[in-house]
């Protein structure tokens, strides 16, 4: 997009910031003089209500304040009107073409699909610049009102979070519109290319096992319609249960116009499994060749009865194992969750487990029945092994975007991730906490971040990603999981060692109110651990006069491990780390300027077969052992 034209998408949108404080700065020398405007004074004396004399004074900056906020919001409510506009134009001509497509000469088409492709482009940028725009404006504005405030004893901070709250300023629908109009558009683009072949994307199927290799990211969520965006020009939105093209009229697009976290997207909830001793959590924080990891997903809402429930099993493997990375699901009904649980009879038969899963999948076919069979008794045994029981749940909304023909390339975004303490609530009637059930408020845990995940079976990953890590609208998370966040909050004192970011500016006053709340006494670290490998909170903050971090008369020693993969960013992590506020560093120079430890790296040690290697142990006064390997 040209110079001019990025000028002309905000001509007029500049705030009048040099006249809203010269405002100011004249009704606090008209506050501290003990005079007022003259019109000011008429105006009062008219009918205008009966204002206090400071209330004459300010009236000016107030009046000024007000109409410079609606004069920005009329053009912002305009930008977005336009680029919806043509966004909706673009879609019915994409639609046109697909319909006259064989009434064409193939250069014609080709021409045409480049044109739409350079103006959906456009569409797409200009969108981006508008969300970037309004953030840039929302901030001076507050700004202004902070001032306002501070110098005149207004109430402009209150004032500007109302309107805030508010459209456009709030954008639950605009953005989220255009997501979906440009997802359809590079649909109908790819079928042209296609020339009709496969016209009819079938519903989308979950695999019920595949192998990929999956990058995850954290999302700010200004910086949510950027990644929404560019992920709808790359695969098309995956709504579970449709197929084909979402705009319920493409010849009037504007039909069924909603809210995209409502109506794009699904609510996911997982419940993860583990022993009482957490050994899942244990063996999965280490990346431990073979650890493995349960749980039980539904969407939207939670199963009953007879309706169907999906066990999934992920098991991880080092990179000099041949196998990869696998994620295993299989489902049975919901009522025969209880019967998983209950160990007293030990393993069951295959004939048995080949009985629930025809009762929750009859139609599957011969391969199908035996493939899920072997996974329920796989899971069966796992259960009887560890004594499993619900440790944490996940609860989150969660877009995607997926081709339906193949599983080759997925992205996915999770927003408003909440971890919950399973073991809060005990209910001998149900397997897990249910919708009735009353919860302690300190079980439910917000994530301070959104996931997009780039998962990716046989193929690069989109170009995209660089255009999004430049613009920081997402930085790298390596292994960043679900399940230990909400394991080692929820179970403060039953883990001995950390993910890596818990030390994260965002998450680092979560943990520690969690282990302020829930320890009550230290747990004691070896001395003896090289302080290169593991770090604990209190060498974080530098103070390595002693032994452990005293918050509030609560007093705790956590290890602080990672649990990043060997090909993660390590050295080249920037000065400045995630979003710029910290700093990680490799395990060979984990340390400061000074000497002092600096947090644990993402990239763990890794031992591979014959490698020599070493463990250490030593107890804690709790019974627990803190261990690491070197290499």
């Amino acid at each position: 997009m040209s110079e001019v034209t990025r000028r002309s998408i905000f001509a007029g949108s500049s705030i009048a910031s040099v006249a809203l404080e010269a405002e100011i700065d004249d009704c606090y020398h008209r506050l501290h003089s003990g005079g007022i405007l003259m019109n000011t004074a008429a105006s009062n004396a008219e009918g205008y209500g009966n204002r206090t004399a400071h209330q004459i004074a300010v009236h000016p900056f107030i009046e000024a304040f007000d109409a410079e906020f609606n004069r920005l919001a009329n053009v912002l409510t305009n930008h977005k009107d336009a680029i919806e506009s043509s966004a909706e134009a673009l879609l019915k001509n994409a639609d046109g073409l697909l319909r006259s497509r064989d009434k064409m000469s193939d250069t014609a088409v080709s021409n045409q699909l480049s044109e739409t492709r350079r103006l959906a482009t456009v569409l797409e940028d200009k969108t981006i610049r508008i969300n970037a725009e309004a953030m840039k404006t929302e901030k001076e504005l507050r700004r202004i009102a902070f001032l306002a405030d501070t110098k005149l004893r207004t109430a402009c901070v209150d004032q500007a979070d109302r309107q805030f709250s508010k459209e456009p300023w709030v954008d639950k629908v605009s953005t989220g519109h255009v997501v979906k109009i440009l997802s359809d558009i590079f649909s109908f683009i790819r079928d042209i290319e296609d020339k009709g072949r496969d016209k009819g994307a079938e519903e989308w199927k979950a695999p019920a096992s595949f192998e990929r290799v999956t990058t995850k990211y954290w999302v700010k969520d200004e910086a949510l319609p950027e990644v929404l965006l560019k992920s709808a020009c790359e695969l098309p939105i995956l709504v579970y249960g449709r197929s084909g093209i979402l705009t319920e009229n493409p010849k009037d697009p504007s039909e069924g116009k909603g809210e995209f976290w409502k109506t794009m997207a699904s609510p996911i909830s997982s419940v993860y499994f583990d022993s009482d001793s957490m050994d899942l959590y244990k063996e999965r924080i280490k990346r431990s060749e073979g650890a493995q990891l349960f749980r039980v997903r539904w969407y939207g809402d939670k199963p009953r009865n007879d309706e169907v429930i999906y066990l999934e099993l992920k098991t991880h493997h080092e990179c000099w194992i041949n196998n990869k990375s696998v994620k295993e699901r299989v489902g049975i009904v919901q009522r025969n969750m209880l019967t998983l649980m209950d160990i007293s009879d030990g393993q069951w038969t295959s004939d048995f487990a080949k009985t629930l899963v025809i009762e929750a999948s009859p139609d599957d076919n011969e391969a199908e029945i035996e493939a899920s069979t072997a996974l329920l008794l796989e899971i069966r045994a796992l259960f009887c092994r560890l004594e499993l029981r619900p440790c944490v749940r996940t609860s989150y909304t969660r877009a995607a975007f997926q081709s339906s023909k193949n599983n080759e390339l997925r992205l996915t975004i999770d927003r408003d991730i909440t971890v919950i303490d399973e073991t809060s609530v005990r209910n001998d009637g149900s397997w897990c906490i249910e919708d009735n059930d009353n919860v302690p408020i300190q079980s439910f845990l917000k994530v301070p971040y959104s996931v997009f995940e780039v998962k990716v079976s046989g193929g690069l990953g989109p170009i995209f990603l660089e255009e999004l890590q430049e613009s920081n609208a997402i930085v790298e998370a390596p292994k960043f999981s679900k399940f230990l966040t909400g394991a080692s909050l929820h179970n403060a004192n039953k883990v001995n060692m950390l993910p890596w970011w818990a030390e994260d500016p965002l998450f680092e006053p979560i943990f520690k109110m969690r282990q302020n709340t829930r320890f009550s006494k230290k747990i004691e670290s070896s001395k003896a651990l090289n302080a290169d490998l593991l770090v604990s909170p209190t060498s974080y903050r530098g103070d390595t006069s002693k032994e452990s971090l005293d918050l509030s008369s609560n007093a705790f020693d956590l290890v602080a491990a990672e649990e990043g993969n060997s090909s993660a960013r390590g050295d080249n992590t920037k000065k400045g780390g995630l979003f710029g506020l910290i700093n990680l560093r490799s395990r060979h120079h984990a340390k400061t300027d000074n000497g002092k430890p600096t947090a644990a790296p993402r990239s763990p040690a890794r031992v591979e077969p014959k490698s020599f290697f070493l463990l250490m142990k030593e107890p804690s006064s709790s019974g627990s052992q803190l261990e690491v390997c070197l290499c």
